[in-house]
């Protein structure tokens, strides 16, 4: 693909998590591959780290700067008194750069690009609610409060309520485009209020190691790897497989329930299943390529699992459920199965038809796996769609 037409020079912000994840990953990678492509990409980071050994006030003030953070003035003043801006791309900015970035930019008539891969424009802590899925915010973010959704805090989910009716109030309609990352969050958006006519659905790209060799392998263990916690289902496949002896199964990734499911595979002496620790690189991308199929068991509304990505960019078929953008990145009886969320009588069913293809069926299921991965998710598909969506956004 030729260069962008145009050196435009974007500001990017995002706010990281204390503890990084699938996020920060995408908005490095936008950044990198908008850079490769011609633009000019001025980052401006900020991560949770940076208040994570304050004090209990200390904190405190970190979070009422949520509402307004004259050091984010301060700073990204400077940047724009420095140079030009042709347009904003803005991710997260919730505690640190808080609403003052929009206030800001605005101000000086720079358009703004807001990417969506959460839920935290209407909900107080991004649809989970105590462990569990939430809409109540959709309607009412009072509800928020009453229920301490952020940090099970009444002081602090007061402030996120105040820092979200400010957004909506001042800045909302002045967004010149939207960029959900799946039709599921586009449409959640949609019925929160945002306009579906600045909405323009960018799906992530995947980059890494492509195992390709000529070896036959037989396969025989799924795989499930990522965030080991509740709302990613785990223990939904292990009970799935404690009724099916005859197959294996292998757990991989970090996260706060490894205990847990370690002690109960030991307890219920279940010799079909095991944890295998982390991965990474090459070595993690050769343990998806020889897995019969990747389980994406997630209980909650997932915008667009990077684990399903890069098990297609291996050729890897997905057993996946039917929660958030899920069932849109697999093509039913093409690239995998779609199961009922949290329900192992529907995860064996789908199970069963994975085990009841032919080779040549399961061979072909592979190749489609990696025609999905290189037809929607590339870099020169993304920067496609980023270049359609600054030319009907940014005039």
């Amino acid at each position: 693909m030729e260069k962008c037409h145009r050196n435009l020079v974007c500001l990017q912000v995002h706010n990281d998590y204390l503890i990084q994840g699938g996020e920060t990953k995408t908005a490095q990678l936008i950044g990198d591959v908008l850079e490769e492509y011609g633009l000019h990409i001025i980052r401006y980071y900020k991560s949770n780290n940076e208040i994570a050994q304050k004090g209990k006030l200390g904190k405190l003030i970190v979070g009422i700067k949520a509402i307004y953070n004259p050091d984010t003035v301060k700073e990204i003043n400077a940047i724009l008194d420095a140079m030009h801006v042709d347009f904003a791309l803005v991710h997260n900015t919730s505690p640190i750069i808080s609403n003052s970035i929009y206030k800001i930019l605005m101000e000086r008539n720079i358009p703004v690009l807001k990417y969506l891969q959460n839920y935290n424009l209407m909900c107080l802590n991004g649809a989970i609610d105590h462990g569990e899925c939430c809409k109540n915010c959709s309607e009412h973010l009072w509800i928020g409060v009453k229920q301490r959704c952020y940090k099970n805090s009444v002081a602090y989910s007061l402030i996120k309520y105040i820092s979200k009716k400010e957004f909506d109030k001042k800045y909302r309609d002045k967004i010149a485009g939207f960029m959900p990352n799946s039709e599921f969050v586009r449409d959640r958006h949609v019925q929160y209020g945002l306009n579906i006519n600045k909405m323009n659905v960018m799906y992530n790209y995947i980059e890494g190691h492509c195992v390709n060799d000529e070896k036959i392998i037989e396969r025989q263990r799924y795989l499930y790897f990522g965030r080991i916690s509740k709302e990613k289902g785990v223990f939904t496949i292990i009970k799935a497989f404690q009724d099916m002896i005859d197959l294996q199964l292998d757990i991989m990734g970090s996260g706060e329930l490894v205990e847990q499911i370690t002690k109960y595979i030991r307890e219920h002496g279940l010799k079909n299943v095991r944890y295998i620790g982390s991965r990474t690189g090459k070595e993690l991308a050769e343990v998806i390529h020889e897995a019969k199929a990747v389980i994406v068991s997630s209980e909650w509304d997932e915008p667009l699992p990077r684990t399903i990505m890069e098990s297609y960019l291996q050729g890897t078929p997905v057993v996946g459920t039917d929660r958030g953008g899920i069932p849109e990145m697999i093509n039913e009886g093409q690239t995998g199965y779609i199961y009922k969320s949290g329900d192992v009588r529907s995860l064996k069913c789908s199970i069963s038809r994975m085990e009841s293809l032919s080779d040549d069926q399961y061979t072909y299921m592979r190749l489609s796996c990696l025609e999905e991965a290189k037809n929607k998710y590339t870099k020169e598909k993304y920067v496609q769609r980023f270049i359609e969506c600054i030319g009907r956004h940014l005039k």
